[in-house]
């Protein structure tokens, strides 16, 4: 009994991690969607600072597709500020070589530290914007381009999309862009494919996409003439116009003249995983995977145990295992559905529709990940208590040689008494001045007596 309660213990262990990490499905799963169109007339609600999270990594390659060098650049972007205003902190850009080398130290951009201005896109393309940036910090400056763009179009253009519709927002613009060169967005396209939730927010999923767009850079002595393609995806929330999550991809293909070179190098720069996501995203996976592990979990631990022992002698283990790990995810599920409702983290109208999405997905992986851990548990059990009984077996022959020992010992004590030996020596002893011989003959018969004492002794 003692191996099936710690391998339904195991069990329960393995239904606690599982639920925890099953409740992270729910962040991604689409809403409901009986009434597909936007909210209309709304504005971007900002009710304090948000913090948002940026990863760039640009990577520079031949026309072999051979990488050349890699540059991660990050930073922390906080809007919603006083007036208006948006800042940059920690902004970091560490370097690699190829396509596997490792980064080198990061290099903090201390010039951004605390950079702040209003948030305008248009603000942002005047010559004196970067006056306190270095001439050649061209990533720096996308980083402010690139976040202004994104929130350009997921919240200047969100009303007027419609589901599945392309919307051409942006068409034949020349952007000049100071210290750097200028850029020509041919068509940029917006579409709305649906609806899907991040940071707890009902969400528009927007995609949008812009190829063949000309481009000239010119800057620290170095030129690049080549296009652009770049696309992404961008969560805008329904209730707020906040951009919950973005992501940026973009492929430069160009001719570049180095300073001191007379030829021009064909250069593929690839930019990807350029991210705009909220830290708040962080703190709802932690809940939802809390809530969900501790609720599921301490029910298995404390149930799923008392279940095993009383129904086990009457019932094959598994059975049992396989049914309490079902009826436990769905009470779990349930209870933590209801919770994460009760502290506004899900939707009262969607609470039935995410609760079954949830149970799929929990029910089958429960049911392995708790069975395969009762299997561990058990051969666990008979291994640690077949290492007890080899303990027992080896304690035991121990005492029975201790006792054999002591045995012989008082056998030995019970043939050769100690007055007669004495008295055998004495005897010996006054025979030796008188009679030698007779001394010597003694001496050899207590030998042979002693040595057949201690022979009989030995025997088994």
């Amino acid at each position: 009994m003692r191996i099936r309660t710690t391998s339904v213990f195991i069990a329960a262990i393995v239904l606690w991690a599982t639920c925890g990490l099953l409740s992270q499905s729910l962040l991604a799963q689409s809403s409901s969607a009986k009434t597909w169109s936007l909210p209309q007339g709304t504005t971007v609600k900002d009710l304090g600072p948000r913090t948002y999270r940026f990863t760039v990594d640009y990577t520079t390659a031949n026309t072999k597709g051979e990488t050349l060098r890699r540059q991660r650049l990050t930073g922390e972007y906080a809007r919603g500020l006083a007036g208006g205003e948006v800042v940059w902190k920690n902004v970091i850009e560490a370097d690699a070589d190829g396509s596997t080398g490792p980064f080198g130290g990061a290099q903090k951009r201390d010039f951004m530290e605390g950079f702040r201005y209003h948030n305008d896109l248009s603000s942002t393309l005047k010559p004196e914007f970067f006056k306190a940036f270095p001439p050649t910090a061209v990533f720096e400056r996308n980083l402010v381009w690139d976040t202004g763009m994104i929130e350009h179009f997921g919240q200047d253009f969100f009303e007027h999309l419609k589901l599945n519709q392309p919307y051409h927002s942006i068409s034949d613009d020349a952007v000049n862009m100071p210290d750097v060169g200028t850029f020509h967005n041919r068509d940029v396209v917006l579409e709305w494919i649906g609806r899907s939730q991040r940071n707890g927010q009902d969400c528009a999923l927007i995609n949008y996409q812009a190829f063949f767009n000309p481009l000239e850079i010119a800057n620290g002595g170095m030129t690049l003439k080549g296009r652009s393609d770049y696309w992404g995806q961008i969560w805008v929330s329904v209730a707020t116009k906040q951009i919950e999550y973005g992501t940026l991809n973009e492929s430069v293909v160009g001719e570049m003249k180095l300073p001191g070179l007379a030829v021009a190098v064909v250069v593929l720069v690839l930019i990807v995983g350029n991210q705009i996501s909220s830290v708040r995203e962080l703190l709802h996976v932690l809940t939802y995977a809390l809530v969900y592990a501790n609720l599921t979990g301490a029910m298995g631990v404390l149930v799923l145990g008392g279940l095993a022992e009383r129904f086990a002698l009457r019932s094959p283990l598994v059975p049992v295992v396989a049914v309490g790990v079902i009826v436990l995810s769905a009470l779990g599920c349930l209870l933590a559905q209801t919770l994460l409702m009760e502290i506004g983290f899900v939707i009262p109208q969607h609470f039935w529709a995410e609760y079954l999405h949830t149970l799929r997905v929990a029910i089958p992986l429960a049911v392995v990940f708790g069975l395969g851990a009762m299997v561990h548990g058990s051969l666990r059990g008979r291994v640690q208590l077949m290492e007890e009984k080899l303990h027992e077996k080896e304690v035991t022959e121990e005492r029975a040689r201790k006792l054999a020992a002591e045995a012989r010992l008082r056998s030995l004590e019970s043939r050769i008494h100690p007055h007669f030996l004495f008295n055998t020596l004495n005897s010996i002893s006054s025979l030796i001045a008188v009679n030698p011989a007779r001394a010597e003959q003694i001496v050899g018969r207590l030998a042979a007596l002693l040595r057949a004492s201690l022979d009989t002794s030995n025997q088994p």
